[in-house]
C-alpha cells in the first residue's frame, strides 16, 4: 500500500485536507485489520485517536525541549 505524495514540497493552502485524503485508504485498512482481529471499528479508531494525541504531545514536548535547550545555550555567550 502506497500514500499519495504532497503536491509540492512547500506548504500550500488545504495540504492537511490532502494529507487527510492520502491516509485514509490506510487509515480504513487498519480498521478492517483490527476488526479482523477482534477489536471493534470504533475501538481501533479511538485507539489511533489517541496514539495521534500522544504522538502530537511528545512532538510538541520535544520542540519546547529543543527551544529551551538553543535559547540557554544563546544566553551563555
Amino acid at each position: 500500500m502506497t500514500i499519495r505524495l504532497p503536491r509540492q514540497i512547500t506548504p500550500y493552502p488545504d495540504q492537511d485536507l490532502d494529507c487527510q485524503q492520502a491516509l485514509e485508504d490506510t487509515f480504513r485498512h487498519i480498521l478492517v485489520l483490527a476488526e479482523r482481529s477482534g477489536w471493534s471499528k470504533t475501538e481501533a479508531a479511538e485507539a489511533l485517536r489517541e496514539l495521534s494525541f500522544a504522538h502530537l504531545s511528545m512532538e510538541e514536548e520535544n520542540m519546547r525541549t529543543t527551544l529551551a535547550v538553543t535559547q540557554a545555550g544563546l544566553t551563555k555567550h
